[in-house]
């Protein structure tokens, strides 16, 4: 298309922002800046915006920001008080394209952030892929550098980034074979931790770059360095879910064996205090004594066994074996002689 063909597309459509990238990438050096040349001397302001834009449009993708920011500067009094809506509209977006390749500003970057917004929410522009993408992008880039947790920014960063997929999602749904929305998109969940969706962006987006495109390298590298990102953060996700599995597990043995030894411990308190209570009531409670001690250390060794295995898991050491094995055999012995040679304990 021609300047002229172009000037005849409505400024709205999403189209004249296409045509407007071709006809940039199109042009050499010497037809940019002969174009550059003849904007001031054209008296059409729409002809003298449209030149604008391409010029514009061939800095930014040349990576030419002190050029973009030449543009800008030098004809911000002509367009932002046009009188026609479109053109007025048009070079809000424009300055917001501009001032998005400027050093990063906080609260700057947050009131380009709002200006955005309403942009993309009047209606002449509801299916305008391109003002509707850098507003998510916008809001991707802002959450992804923001470092004041405290801003009035932070406070509204779920709804804003909610609003922002949803922006991308309708732009996905309008031109599904544009690389850059997809991996906008990837950003937007990576900043919602839903780590595995935007892996699954990042690839969507490699799979769609077009090689012909300008800064098909760049945006190669970029996306592969986003997919990692993803895939790390997902794998510390999951090792961290594993280890907590591991320590709720290992906390429940613990309480498991807790409910064992509290179960041991009142058992043998109940036995002691029985036993108490039948010596204070017999009459002869020197013999019920010896009973008692021969039950204790037959009870005692066999409590020193089983916390030992409770403790020890099966690999109970040599010296609790022996102690217990002592006990049980005094508790016995005691108890045998009592009945053989019952005149040793009177």
């Amino acid at each position: 298309m021609t300047l002229d063909q172009i000037l005849t597309i409505n400024f709205f459509n999403r189209v004249f922002e296409n045509e407007i990238s071709k006809y940039a990438d199109s042009l050499e050096e010497k037809g940019i800046n002969d174009l550059v040349k003849k904007i001031d001397k054209l008296t059409d302001l729409k002809a003298k915006f449209v030149s604008a834009f391409v010029a514009f449009t061939y800095y930014r993708h040349n990576d030419n920001y002190c050029a973009m920011d030449d543009i800008v500067t030098k004809y911000d009094d002509v367009f932002k008080y046009s009188d026609f809506e479109d053109v007025k509209d048009l070079w809000i977006h424009i300055k917001l394209l501009n001032d998005g390749k400027k050093k990063y500003d906080e609260s700057r970057m947050f009131e380009q952030l709002k200006t955005a917004r309403i942009l993309k929410e009047r209606k002449e522009f509801k299916d305008h892929t391109g003002i509707m993408h850098h507003y998510a992008e916008m809001v991707a880039k802002f959450y992804e550098l923001q470092s004041d947790l405290e801003s009035e920014s932070a406070k509204n960063k779920d709804e804003y980034i909610h609003d922002a997929l949803k922006t991308v999602n309708e732009c996905i749904a309008l031109e599904d074979n544009y690389s850059k929305f997809h991996a906008t998109k990837g950003r937007l969940l990576l900043l919602q931790e839903r780590f595995l969706d935007a892996y699954r962006k990042f690839e969507d987006a490699i799979l769609l770059l077009d090689p012909k495109r300008p800064h098909f390298s760049q945006d190669l590298l970029r996306y592969q360095s986003y997919q990692t990102t993803s895939r790390v953060m997902l794998q510390q996700v999951r090792h961290s879910k594993k280890n907590e599995e591991q320590i709720e597990k290992i906390n429940q043995e613990l309480r498991q064996d807790s409910t064992k030894i509290l179960g041991v411990f009142t058992g043998f308190v109940s036995l002691i205090l029985g036993n108490l209570q039948i010596i204070a009531q017999v009459g002869n409670p020197l013999s019920t004594l010896f009973i008692f001690n021969g039950v204790f250390f037959i009870f005692f060794g066999v409590i020193l066994f089983f916390l030992s295995q409770i403790i020890f898991h099966k690999k109970m050491p040599k010296l609790q074996i022996w102690l217990a094995s002592i006990m049980i055999f005094v508790g016995t012995f005691v108890l045998i002689t009592f009945y053989i040679f019952p005149s040793w304990y009177k």
